[in-house]
Order: C-alpha cells, then sequence, then structure tokens
C-alpha cells in the first residue's frame, strides 16, 4: 500500500486560492436571490478608508455611499476611532436574478489606530456625497498617540 503525505497549505497558497476564487465569482454570473455573506464576528463588509495627517490634524475619509450620516456612528478610544453602521438591503419583494452583485451590504466596522495624539473633543466630521471625513487636530507635547478617554462627536446627527 502505497503511504500519501499530505502538507498544510502555506497562507500565500490559501490566499492565491481565496484570491481566485473570488475573482471567478465576480466575473461569472451569480444567479441566486439569497445574498452571500463573508463576515467575521458582527461585521459583514469593510468600507475603503484613507487615513494620514497633516502638520495640524488627522483626516479620516470613509467611502458610504448609500447611508445617510443618522446611520453612522463614530466612537473614540485611547488610540483609536472606531466607525460602524449598517447598508441594508434594498425593500424590494419582487423575486430578483443577480448578474452582478458587487455592492456589499449589512453591517460594518472600521478600527483605525490613529497615527499621532490628538483632541477627540475637538473633531469635526462632514457627510457629503456618501463620503464620510473625519477632521481631528493634533496634539503636541503627548508622547502617546489618540484620545485619552473614551468619547464620540458631539451632535454628529447634524452633519
Amino acid at each position: 500500500m502505497k503511504r500519501h503525505e499530505f502538507e498544510n497549505p502555506s497562507p500565500e497558497s490559501l490566499l492565491a486560492d481565496f484570491k481566485r476564487e473570488h475573482i471567478r465569482f465576480q466575473f461569472y454570473h451569480f444567479q441566486g436571490t439569497i445574498r452571500p455573506h463573508f463576515a467575521a464576528g458582527d461585521a459583514t463588509w469593510t468600507p475603503p478608508v484613507d487615513c494620514y495627517d497633516t502638520p495640524h490634524e488627522v483626516v479620516i475619509e470613509m467611502n458610504l455611499a448609500g447611508l445617510a450620516s443618522g446611520e453612522v456612528q463614530v466612537r473614540f478610544g485611547p488610540r483609536t476611532v472606531q466607525i460602524s453602521g449598517e447598508r441594508r438591503e434594498s425593500a424590494e419583494e419582487e423575486p430578483r436574478r443577480f448578474h452582478i452583485l458587487e455592492i456589499e451590504r449589512g453591517r460594518f466596522e472600521r478600527t483605525i489606530e490613529l497615527p499621532a495624539a490628538v483632541d477627540c473633543k475637538s473633531a469635526e466630521a462632514t457627510f457629503e456625497s456618501g463620503m464620510l471625513c473625519l477632521r481631528i487636530p493634533r496634539v503636541f507635547g503627548n508622547p502617546f498617540a489618540g484620545c485619552g478617554s473614551t468619547g464620540s462627536i458631539k451632535d454628529f446627527d447634524e452633519f
């Protein structure tokens, strides 16, 4: 009897297999009415983010097309900012057959590590054309990055 030896796949080969299957899924017609969810915990998708700093502030921009400002929550931690919310499915009740299914829906949550010490109580938020922009003033003289205590943006629902 011939003995077979099996090796555990490397992380690189697993990632390559995942990417290949993802591309195959994207470009072949998906003809179901059930939306597949690949979730880690409670979140089902991850919106794209740009985070950069200037000499005076840290800026976080997040693409949240299809959401209203009241559907987004922003919370500060000691060295992080957490942005969460939910993009809901459309309320159509007719049966649908998808040909392309790329818009992600469901709960999302991003926790971004702040690159510098900031004053989270003076943060400003704008929400325009589906783009959330947080501008958080930097604080100088503090050797640790981030806010000193947990808080949230004042009057967030008004932007």
